[in-house]
């Protein structure tokens, strides 16, 4: 014979049933902000990754192998850089230094604020552009101006020229 719930029964229940909803709700929501949390754990790991990567990228000097000895070279006397092969030549004002390595390897160790890619085989400095023509740039060949030289012309690769109009500062 079923039982007849009185009023109150049917009010406790009522009130049981919305604490366990509350409860589900709040269980969810907390896997919810678990996830959250993880994801954003992962974007800062990330950020620090990279914040790591930039400051390695923005240090003001290389060093390369020269004949059995480490030549430091800061980053702001570099002209440009040409790639021969397997190796690759360093030009600054004064001197050529020839290094066994890659394009690639080296665009990761020179600051990305201050260097462009300009054709598959050159990396240029930006400040020492003087001049662009259709499909070369013109590089002012010393930073001491009583030392006046002709500029040095790179070819700039059709793949790479709005990239590095995007870097100049047009007007």
């Amino acid at each position: 014979m079923p039982r007849e719930l009185s009023e109150d029964q049917r009010e406790a229940l009522r009130i049981l049933a919305r604490q366990v909803m509350a409860h589900l709700e709040l269980r969810r929501t907390r896997l919810q902000l678990e996830d959250e949390r993880q994801k954003l754990e992962g974007v800062l790991r990330m950020a620090n990754n990279s914040g790591d990567s930039l400051y390695a990228t923005n240090r003001t000097e290389i060093f390369v192998k020269q004949d059995q000895r480490l030549v430091r070279i800061a980053t702001a006397d570099l002209q440009y850089v040409e790639a021969l092969g397997d190796y690759v030549n360093l030009y600054t004002p004064l001197e050529c230094y020839t290094v066994h390595g890659t394009m690639k390897d080296l665009e990761t160790k020179l600051p990305i604020r201050d260097f462009a890619r300009v054709h598959r085989k050159y990396i240029v400095r930006l400040d020492r552009i003087v001049a662009i023509e259709t499909d070369s740039a013109l590089l002012d060949s010393v930073r001491d101006a009583s030392l006046a030289h002709a500029p040095v012309r790179v070819p700039i690769g059709s793949s790479y020229k709005a990239g590095l109009l995007g870097r100049l500062n047009l007007v």
